[in-house]
């Protein structure tokens, strides 16, 4: 996404302030390098703790439930419904970027 692009002003205006993509701790979870990482989640039913790969389902299930897998050490209900907020393509583009922005580190 390029500068002016409204889904990358979307994720700059909205996203950024709970996430940062340089290592600012911030409210919601870091997001550097989130693509194919290793991700400490609780799933919501049980509260089970398990070890996911973040792919782009689990950065769209992330965006469009964020209480479906909670990071580990974060509470439930920190962060809004966006599929509410922000359009199918939206969402895709921003699964999108947050996977090319990983790779391009």
């Amino acid at each position: 996404m390029e500068n002016g692009d409204p889904d990358q002003i979307s994720l700059q205006n909205f996203c950024s302030a709970c996430h940062s993509l340089d290592d600012v701790p911030l409210t919601g979870p870091n997001l550097r390098g989130i693509a194919g990482s290793k991700r400490r989640v609780r799933n919501k039913p049980d509260g089970e703790l398990r070890e996911i790969e973040a792919d782009a389902a689990y950065l769209r299930q992330s965006i469009l439930d964020p209480n479906a897998l909670l990071v580990d050490g974060y509470p439930e209900n920190l962060m809004p419904p966006i599929g509410a907020i922000f359009t199918e393509a939206q969402v895709d583009a921003l699964v999108d970027y947050l996977l090319n922005a990983s790779q391009a580190e």
